[in-house]
């Protein structure tokens, strides 16, 4: 948006105009979401599907489940890995620091609203049982232990299930 800062740059001496420019150049916008700039919208593009797919006008559960699937793949693949949010110079210094998004955050943006949304729809709750129990086999180091059991009690109890 024009007008709001977006970038503080902080040195000892003045920056001219010449150096701004070298400085603005260096910076990436883009419009939309790349998927070779942004990690995560790969993510949210299979979940998109999914939720889009069980929409009463749609009412697709199969392409739900498959998006879904997907979805649990590269998740698995996502569970130790983040992008590096500081960039050091040549001395060790941070000079650049940007957020990444985490394993959890990516995973409730995307899991939480396909369930939520399928709630009623038998073929979608069955499988989210084995896509956690995907998740929490592929997580060997039991990170998300947690996450995945407390999704599951839910999963578990809107199924009608007690054996937690």
């Amino acid at each position: 948006m024009s007008g709001n800062i977006f970038l503080r740059v902080y040195c000892k001496e003045t920056i001219d105009d010449a150096k701004v420019k070298e400085i603005m150049g260096a910076v990436d916008f883009y419009n939309g979401q790349p998927i070779t700039r942004n990690a995560d919208y790969g993510f949210m593009q299979l979940a998109e599907v999914a939720l889009k797919a069980l929409s009463p006008g749609i009412n697709d559960p199969a392409t739900a489940v498959i998006s879904l699937n997907a979805l649990t793949d590269i998740l698995a693949k996502r569970l130790y890995s983040t992008l590096p949010q500081t960039i050091y110079d040549d001395k060790g210094k941070v000079r650049v620091y940007c957020p990444a998004t985490t394993f959890e955050d990516i995973f409730k943006k995307c899991i939480l609203p396909i369930w939520h949304y399928s709630k009623e729809d038998p073929y979608i709750q069955s499988e989210m049982p084995l896509v956690l129990n995907q998740l929490k086999e592929a997580d060997q180091r039991k990170k998300y232990t947690k996450l995945f059991d407390e999704l599951m009690v839910k999963v578990k109890t809107s199924n009608g299930q007690s054996d937690v």
